[in-house]
């Protein structure tokens, strides 16, 4: 199955772009609201600077897709991946207890 003919080269990293633009907004509005030093409301430590890290990695990746391609590819794939596998183990107690989710964010709001 192929992209159709406006899905591809510049156009569909344009995509990738927009979309870490708009990740590095959800991740860099935290540490301008706590600074780089915010645990996220008691987040394990290694999370909590991955979270961090994220609010560079990303645009960086939209840079690199359109300077380096290969390497703003692979950089948004290894963030996609380590992202979902972050969220996953720290959101995985929701499933088993809603509450904890709101007790989570709660603390978050210091």
């Amino acid at each position: 199955m192929s992209l159709p003919s406006f899905l591809h080269g510049q156009e569909l990293r344009g995509i990738y772009a927009a979309c870490l633009l708009v990740a590095t907004c959800t991740h860099a509005l935290p540490l301008l609201q706590h600074g780089l030093s915010w645990t996220y409301g008691g987040a394990d430590p290694l999370t909590a600077m991955f979270w961090t890290a994220l609010a560079f990695a990303d645009p960086l990746a939209a840079v690199l897709l359109f300077v380096w391609p290969r390497a703003g590819l692979v950089l948004t794939t290894a963030i996609i991946v380590l992202d979902v596998l972050d969220n996953s183990i720290v959101f995985s107690g929701v499933i088993a207890d809603p509450s904890w989710l709101y007790l989570w964010t709660k603390r978050g709001r210091r």
